[in-house]
Parts: C-alpha cells; structure tokens; sequence
C-alpha cells in the first residue's frame, strides 16, 4: 500500500476517509487549544483567588484585632496550626479577655498546646469582640491561589481529553454507519443474494 502525495505537499494514507481526516484536524486544534489554553487557564484561576484571598485578608486585618486573654481551662488538643497563624502547634481551651466594649468576656480559642490555666496567650476577635481564627497570611493566600490554579489548569486539561475522546466517539461512530452503507452495498455481490 503505497503513500500518496497531496496537491498541497501533504501526505495522505489511501484508505484515509474524510472524516478520518476531519478528526485529525480537530484533535489538532483541540491539543493546541489545550497546550494553550491550560496554562493561561491556570494562571486566570490562580490571579483571580490570589487577588480574592488578599483584599479578603486586608478585610480581616482591618476588622480583627490579637488582643491578650487568659486561658481558663485545660487545653483540648487538635485545632490546625494556620488557626494561631503558624504560632507552633494548637489546641483549644476556654480563655477570658476584655472585650473592646471595655466587658470582660470568655469564649472557646485557638491556644498553644501546653498552656496552663491561668497563662497568658494571644487570640484573635472581631468588632465585636467574638473570638475569630487568625487572619490569612501570606502563605496562606499564595498556597490558596496555587491550588487554585492548580485546579483550574488541571480542570482545563480535562476538558481538552474530554473534548478529543468526545471527537473520537462522534468519528467512530460515523465511520462504523459508513462501513455498514457499504457493506449492504458489496455483501450481496459476495453472497450472490438479491439486494
């Protein structure tokens, strides 16, 4: 089976259909859009979170305050490091501290594991002087962004296979009708039964 040579200077199978070339084509123009389009994707994905994360963390700054408070119970372990924003590892017990209202108030708080009844430590409250987890720091809404973009490019990415298997399917499909038209054409020659 020989390889012929197109007007064009492409080269073209003998037994390549039409549609076994419009699949190519589309496939090419799906993978480029891809290579493309994931990258861009992810970077979309990843700026949009960053710059939401950031004026959402400027917002905590601003609306939350550390303030000291006494813890005044034992300390529970299992709260995540990012609730002290990175101040080692946490826990929660119940701490009192004084309001901006000028009230002493108490609540349940993100403390240091190892804090005794009766030390001193940090937390964060909001306005109105309610306990609150510390606000994002800058690791916390880079690693946002990056797992955003992440997500984002990988999701894109998906789509482009999603979009080649779809071609793919849509393609075999008519190939396969093609096939059998044909087939009800040439059987009855091979069959010598009237078509």
């Amino acid at each position: 089976m020989s390889v012929s040579s197109r007007p064009d200077g492409r080269r073209n199978h003998p037994l390549s259909r039409p549609v076994d070339v419009l699949e190519r084509r589309v496939r090419v123009c799906i993978v480029t859009a891809a290579v493309l389009g994931v990258p861009l994707v992810g970077a979309a994905a990843g700026g949009a979170a960053y710059e939401h994360d950031r004026s959402v963390a400027e917002a905590q700054r601003d609306q939350w305050r550390r303030t000291a408070a006494v813890v005044v119970s034992e300390v529970t372990p299992g709260m995540s490091r990012g609730d002290l924003a990175g101040d080692g590892e946490a826990g929660t017990a119940q701490v009192r501290w004084t309001a901006p209202d000028g009230r002493p108030a108490t609540g349940v708080a993100p403390v240091p594991l190892g804090a005794d009844p009766g030390d001193r430590t940090h937390i964060w409250v909001d306005r109105q002087g309610r306990v609150a987890t510390a606000p994002l720091n800058d690791t916390g809404v880079w690693a946002g962004a990056l797992a955003v973009g992440v997500l984002g490019g990988a999701t894109a990415a998906v789509a482009g296979v999603a979009a080649v298997a779809g071609v793919h399917c849509v393609c075999e499909h008519r190939r396969d009708r093609s096939w059998e038209r044909e087939w009800d054409a040439v059987e009855p020659e091979w069959s010598r039964r009237p078509h």
